[in-house]
């Protein structure tokens, strides 16, 4: 991994990058006056993080368009619960002020931050992400991003981000440590392409949810097991999980109940 900055970068912005090359076991180089296309053409570089004074932004040398860490549309249904919307993963999880919950897939955060939402203060929402990039970026993200919405910054503000294998991070947990356990491989392999965070899908967890995970999670799990997933997935059946009937959505959950 490269990390650079801006084009005539502050002390401070320089001091930053040096500090994401650090924590993402980089190399740092002087951007200079070279456009990205040059830094990549010149370098020989497959992927360059470039700091600046807002968000780091992430560039892939196929396609060089920036990615940046975004919430996504955890917004619109933290809104949308705000009116009275019902929440459907909130639903399931049967989430409620107090509880903890814990995502073994966190990504970009998107389900965290609705779960650290209604967990509120009181509760206790963990993120594991076991890509070293991803985990960086999305701590780095709930950390600092802002929205007109103070709830919604708190949430994520709340949230821990554990940079481990997920496997490995439940064997070490205590039983019954967490109200719900949850996974969504969705990240991974989406119905509906994001332009977005295509590119960042290079360097996400590609493997396959295990029988061990999921046992574990039913042991570390207080009340359920959870599984976002394609509607017609064989992945419910294979791991052992109670498939939700959504014959109009792409999209459904499984549950193992405690």
């Amino acid at each position: 991994m490269w990390i650079t900055t801006g084009h005539k970068p502050t002390d401070e912005i320089k001091t930053k990058a040096k500090q994401w090359a650090d924590k993402l076991e980089g190399r740092y180089i002087e951007r200079k006056s070279y456009s990205i296309k040059d830094l990549f053409e010149y370098n020989n570089m497959d992927a360059l993080l470039v700091v600046s004074q807002d968000y780091p932004r992430l560039y892939f040398r196929h396609d060089q368009k920036p990615f940046f860490f975004h919430p996504g549309l955890s917004l619109l249904r933290i809104k949308g619960m705000g009116k009275g919307d019902n929440d459907l993963m909130v639903e399931i999880a049967e989430l409620k002020e107090g509880d903890s919950f814990l995502d073994c897939t966190l990504g970009l955060a998107g389900d965290a931050i609705v779960a650290s939402y209604i967990v509120g203060e009181k509760g206790k929402v963990v993120g594991i992400e076991s890509e070293r990039l991803i985990a960086e970026l999305s701590k780095d993200g709930l950390k600092h991003w802002c929205e007109d919405l103070p709830e919604f910054n708190a949430a994520m503000r709340r949230i821990e981000v554990v940079n481990d294998d997920h496997l490995a991070y439940l064997k070490k947990l205590p039983s019954s440590s967490f109200d719900v356990v949850y996974f969504d491989p969705m990240f991974r392999h989406p119905v509906h392409q994001s332009a977005g965070i295509s590119s960042l899908r290079e360097v996400a967890n590609m493997e396959a949810l295990s029988r061990d995970a999921v046992k574990e999670a039913l042991r570390v799990c207080r009340r359920k097991v959870m599984m976002k997933e394609r509607n017609d997935s064989t992945e419910f059946d294979r791991l052992g999980f109670r498939r939700l009937n959504r014959p109009n959505s792409s999209i459904t959950y499984g549950v193992i109940e405690k």
